[in-house]
């Protein structure tokens, strides 16, 4: 798991698409609107195989052990 921030220390943020399209589109802009509010040391992208599937396990393991906040989002 990810280590617990500090006060006032950037977060990592992972953004989960879900594979339908303009999901990753959607997350880009609300990670951009997060950024302008709060503080983002990165953003780091993954993309589910399928709208039906889960992430692989490797995404869900990296994004437990780095993420301090995660965004999931269904586009269309």
């Amino acid at each position: 798991m990810a280590r617990p921030l500090r006060a006032g220390e950037a977060a990592n943020v992972a953004l989960v698409a879900n594979g339908k399209p303009n999901s990753m589109e959607l997350l880009d802009a609300l990670a951009a609107r997060l950024s302008s509010r709060i503080g983002v040391r990165e953003v780091r992208r993954y993309r589910k195989p399928s709208v039906s599937a889960a992430p692989t396990e490797h995404d869900m393991a990296e994004i437990a052990e780095w993420a301090h906040a995660v965004l999931t989002a269904v586009g269309d």
